[in-house]
């Protein structure tokens, strides 16, 4: 990249310094804007050696930054100035010397970089996107690669690992103006996951699909390939820095999808057009705000906990997702055997008349997940056949992997018009206008049973906003909705099936009965480890499971863990002053155990404290609680039994899968009467 020069007048735009997922997304396009604004100028751009294939095309000289320069770790990998200041001067005048050189430009227009994180100049609007082009040697040196694995299709892998090297490097030399005692951010998954992850896809389209590892070997973990996985895979954390970069990006152009977690490579998927499916905690950063070339993304939104989410879950989403493009791309067996043209809008044009009148609501449609043991969906829908209703279920996630979304889509309107009521009971990437053509046809309902954390994702607002009616879990969830002027919205707490929890269990000794104090069942997260950690050093016996820990338990499982201990612990995973409770509360009841739960606003309006269950608000009142109630002595025995017995009772009169079952279909009722109006 060393053009003709066609004037003596220069821009220096530079140097970058910083995380390669903001010059993708913010730099390179204030460049290209540059590049118009000052038309026939010479322009330089400086930034990180091998990131020249960011501005192919629209700059006339790249130089990277000095080696001297690139020692100071901190400068490449973070936004921010870390280093003092006579560093930045020298290399500023590093540069400044080396453009001044000879004399030959008599106008300089020097452009550097702003700090932070680069918004200013979006809000200037002084960006230009377009998708980064690949030079004529990369694309060769992909065609080829990809031509001597098979000419599959090929998927794109960036797995970082947790902790990423630049916040190791700040804890270890801990500067001035970092605080070394703060807890340092999870953002990436942790190795052993991403090799499960790996190995699962691996074994589930090895045939089908060539697998590619991008990145470097400081940022991919997927290293340790066993050798009979290593024939199958293109590893591109070899090359060299100078080729790198480009190579990744003429694959990124041929890729079915790139699979990531908020990493810099993300942002490069992202602007070359490649569909990602996206792991991590800024939906609307990433598939919005970031994206503006409209890119297709699927976004595995982690649990508020951190980055614990087990490779299972994430296998499940992510083969969906490929398949599905795999259907839509290659046009496998039905993709197209009645295609929906848009995912945006439908083009069904007839208008059917409400044929349902007050109390003959017969037949109910569910969009869920029904064939996955231990999913709520299947006692949910069970709830509505010991009613009386005629139920039709639809699976679709394997709908997606098998048939493709155009497939899916339309069997979901072609259930909203065999049936009188359709809920969503989960439908995270189905089109908000298919909620909308479905509410032509049939009561549409959506069952909302997530945090409102989760309304980052800004489909979910359509989904109420088209929706009949919903119904929502939380009631933090209800009012924020509302507050964005959606109209009937219900809020119920979920429901648990008594008959799949207590079930008395003869174990085969007395001493396995009550073997723990404490059983925590949940997703680990740092805040949950904490007070573990405290309850093991107080001297209670403690077992713990969940996603992130030693064993992920459902069923039986699940009961004779809450059985075998005296205590049941529920640690919030939202905000304590968030009206909203994990389930888990309820399934803890449902075995007829004694509960200790942290508090969340407005657990009075449900439980009575010291009667149901029993909460604590910090630290040392959960001591003083398992000091208090632990115990062997007859007093201490009697007392959790007792409260264990109302929370059962409770659980059972209030909060079962038929209360919802009921209380849905009163409200969809109140529609067909003229009660509730579609917004």
């Amino acid at each position: 990249m060393n053009d003709t020069l066609k004037s003596n007048s220069l821009v220096f735009a530079g140097p970058f310094l910083g995380e390669l997922g903001w010059e993708i997304s913010h730099w390179a396009p204030h460049v290209r804007w540059l590049r118009s604004h000052y038309k026939g100028h010479h322009i330089i751009a400086a930034s990180s050696p091998g990131r020249h294939p960011l501005y192919y095309g629209f700059v006339n000289e790249f130089w990277p930054l000095p080696e001297w320069f690139m020692k100071e770790r901190y400068e490449v990998d973070c936004f921010e100035a870390l280093a003092p200041e006579n560093i930045y001067g020298k290399l500023l005048k590093h540069f400044e010397d080396k453009y001044k050189e000879g004399g030959q430009f008599s106008s300089i227009v020097a452009n550097r970089t702003p700090r932070g994180f680069n918004h200013q100049i979006r809000n200037m609007g002084h960006v230009l996107f377009d998708k980064p082009k690949p030079s004529a040697g990369a694309v060769n040196t992909c065609n080829e690669l990809i031509q001597s694995f098979g000419n599959k299709p090929c998927v794109i892998i960036f797995a970082r690992e947790v902790r990423r090297k630049m916040y190791l490097n700040i804890q270890t030399n801990a500067p001035e103006m970092v605080n070394p005692a703060m807890p340092l951010p999870s953002r990436n998954w942790p190795r052993s996951h991403w090799e499960d992850l790996f190995e699962m896809l691996y074994e589930e389209f090895k045939d089908q699909i060539t697998f590619v590892i991008g990145g470097t070997k400081h940022g991919n973990c997927l290293l340790n390939l066993p050798a009979h996985r290593a024939k199958n895979v293109i590893d591109l954390t070899g090359i060299a820095v100078a080729h790198s970069l480009d190579i990744t990006i003429a694959f990124l152009q041929r890729a079915l999808c790139s699979i990531s977690s908020q990493s810099g490579p993300t942002h490069l998927s992202l602007q070359t057009g490649c569909p990602s499916f996206i792991y991590g905690h800024e939906y609307e950063r990433h598939a919005i705000h970031d994206n503006p070339l409209k890119t297709d993304v699927c976004f595995f939104e982690t649990t508020l906990g951190g980055y614990n989410d087990s490779p299972d879950t994430l296998f499940h989403d992510a083969r969906a997702y490929i398949s599905g493009l795999m259907q839509e791309k290659y046009k496998v067996e039905e993709a197209e055997a009645s295609p929906v043209p848009s995912k945006i809008e439908l083009p069904i044009e007839v208008n059917f008349e409400r044929k349902e009148k007050a109390g003959e609501i017969k037949k109910i449609g569910m969009i869920g997940v029904f064939d996955v043991k231990g999913s709520t969906n299947i006692s949910f829908a069970k709830a509505f056949r010991d009613l009386n209703f005629q139920v039709e279920e639809y699976n679709y996630r394997s709908a997606l992997e098998r048939h493709g979304s155009n497939v899916r889509d339309r069997a979901i309107i072609d259930m909203s018009l065999n049936n009188d009521l359709l809920i969503f009971c989960k439908g995270n990437g189905i089109p908000p206008a298919v909620y909308k053509e479905c509410a032509k046809n049939a009561i549409v309902c959506w069952y909302m049973m997530d945090a409102v954390e989760h309304l980052a994702n800004q489909d979910f607002y359509e989904y109420a906003q088209h929706s009949h009616f919903s119904v929502v879990t939380t009631a933090a969830m209800k009012s924020v909705l509302e507050g964005r002027g959606i109209k009937n919205v219900h809020h119920h707490l979920q429901g648990v099936s008594p008959d799949e929890f207590y079930m008395p269990i003869n174990f085969t000794s007395d001493d396995l009965f009550y073997r723990q104090d404490v059983v925590f069942i949940g997703t680990k997260s740092n805040k949950r480890d904490k007070i573990i950690s405290k309850i093991k050093s107080w001297g209670y016996s403690t077992e713990v499971f969940g996603h992130g820990y030693q064993k992920f338990i459902t069923g039986n499982e699940f009961n004779e863990a809450c059985m075998r201990s005296k205590v049941c612990l529920a640690i919030n995973n939202t905000s304590p002053d968030q009206d909203g409770f994990s389930d888990r509360i309820l399934r803890y009841m449902a075995t007829k155990s004694f509960i200790i739960t942290e508090y969340s606003e407005g657990l009075e309006r449900y439980f009575t404290n010291g009667e149901d269950l029993v909460w604590f608000k910090d630290i040392d009142e959960l001591k003083r609680l398992l000091d208090n109630y632990l115990g062997n002595d007859e007093l201490r025995v009697t007392t959790r039994k007792e409260i264990a017995e109302a929370g059962y009772k409770k659980v059972l009169e209030n909060y079962t899968w038929k209360h919802v079952a009921e209380k849905i279909i009163q409200i969809a009722k109140g529609v067909t009467d003229g009660k509730e109006k579609i917004v």
